[in-house]
């Protein structure tokens, strides 16, 4: 508004005619002006009396933090995801990256620096708000190594006010600032210029004076709020898929539980087995022996299986010998060695529709979820194959085993029949409980 609607009309005029509006004269103006503005826009300026304000304003590093950082040298630096905790984690070229472009930021800053404390002709007013400037001044004061600046302290300071404090501590006339610190010991460098330091503490409240009045909050607008309600409450159309997961094991849908793994120590085994360990061991057994040498001579093959590493001793010790040697008299372990092809512990990954193992529904119900599993054994004979899958279940009756895991099975049979592009004609359980088969169909 300076010289109202004239003064505007002519620097206007002045402008079209080519003069133009010089920085220098819009930014000075006359005497008795003050300008405000940014130490970037400050550049190329003189002033007789400036301000540089805030100086403990934090640098802004929350880029640097970044899951993915990029640098035009040093390319790209990712995060990398733990698989055990699912948390990000920073990377060998996130953290170089991370260090150059912090170097970068550091550096613009003292650019920076130096231009604001160039602009003043006669006077420049710095200022520094602290909660503490005592403990401020010490800290940076304990960074000074005889009067010289540590260059660590310089690449961890975290505004301006930590660079122009360790200057300041060290001028002649710092003498303020080193009392603060408690650092009059502290060496002084020659220095041009004069420094007048202060330490104003905050104004407190006048004793009776009344706090000011908040004004009441705006009371909210219904349409408003019922429009909001509604946003943050809409679901996006594939959302109920979010609640099922990826992808499944054969045993999680069949009895909700995830197999026991022998993954202690072997030092912790004198404490001895868990049920579910000891059956975990009888199915390695089961996996590697070789039945027709077991017949033989089981111990000399449950030790050739130690030897082997197929088996720890501690979970040798625990193997049922009685049941082992009954299934190798069975029909079935007779059935096994008459087969054209044997496959033990044979893996497999199949999708079944989201609607098998969820209450999913509608097109949603039709999306794939992935499920893997393990059969324990499966004979190619000439017109199919036997799926066999052994328990060690303490029942009373194979009706329970039926109700278990014919559920299990059926979804081993589905995924079993594309990938051996023959028929699964049989499905049985052994028992080792019972000691005997238990047909499922």
């Amino acid at each position: 508004g300076f010289g109202g609607l004239p003064g505007f009309l002519r620097a206007v005029d002045g402008a079209m005619e080519g003069r133009g509006l010089s920085r220098q004269a819009a930014a000075a103006g006359r005497e008795g002006q003050v300008s405000v503005m940014s130490v970037h826009r400050s550049k190329g300026l003189e002033f007789p009396f400036c301000i540089l304000a805030e100086t403990n304003r934090q640098f802004n590093k929350r880029d640097l933090y970044a899951p993915v950082l990029f640098h035009q040298e040093l390319g790209i630096g990712l995060s990398g995801r733990s698989e055990e905790s699912n948390t990000l984690y920073p990377t060998v070229p996130q953290r170089a990256i991370r260090r150059r472009r912090e170097k970068e930021l550091l550096s613009e800053e003292m650019r920076v620096l130096y231009v604001a404390l160039t602009r003043a002709r006669q006077v420049m007013l710095i200022t520094c708000a602290a909660q503490d400037p005592a403990a401020l001044a010490e800290r940076v004061a304990g960074a000074l190594t005889e009067g010289r600046i540590d260059t660590t302290f310089l690449t961890k300071a975290a505004c301006l006010s930590h660079w122009l404090l360790a200057a300041f501590l060290t001028h002649p006339d710092g003498g303020e600032l080193r009392r603060l610190a408690g650092a009059g010991a502290l060496p002084v460098r020659d220095a041009e210029g004069a420094l007048v330091c202060a330490v104003a503490q905050a104004p407190a409240p006048a004793q009776g004076q009344d706090a000011p009045e908040v004004p009441p909050a705006a009371a909210p607008l219904p349409d408003l709020v019922e429009r909001l309600q509604a946003a943050f409450d809409k679901q996006p159309p594939r959302a109920p898929l979010a609640q099922v997961p990826v992808k499944l094991s054969v045993s999680q849908i069949a009895k909700g539980e995830e197999s026991t793994l022998l993954a202690r120590p072997s030092f912790m085994y004198a404490e001895g087995l868990s049920a579910a360990e000891r059956g975990t061991a009888l199915h390695s057994f089961m996996q590697f022996a070789d039945y027709a040498a077991a017949r033989r001579d089981l111990e000399g093959e449950v030790e050739r299986l130690v030897h082997k590493a197929f088996l720890l001793p501690e979970t040798a010790a625990a193997l049922p010998r009685g049941d082992i040697a009954a299934f190798l008299a069975s029909p079935l372990a007779r059935r096994m060695e008459g087969a054209q092809k044997v496959l033990r512990e044979y893996a497999f990954i199949t999708a079944v529709p989201a609607r098998e193992v969820s209450d999913l529904g509608g097109e949603l119900g039709e999306e794939p979820v992935m499920v893997q599993g393990i059969a324990d054994c499966v004979l190619l004979e000439k017109d199919g194959a036997v799926l066999v899958d052994y328990k060690t279940d303490r029942v009373r009756e194979e009706e329970e085993l039926r109700r278990r895991y014919t559920a299990q099975l059926q979804l081993y049979r589905r995924a079993l029949e594309p990938r051996l592009g023959v028929p699964v004609r049989r499905c049985v359980l052994y028992s080792f409980h019972l000691g005997r088969e238990v047909e499922i169909f």
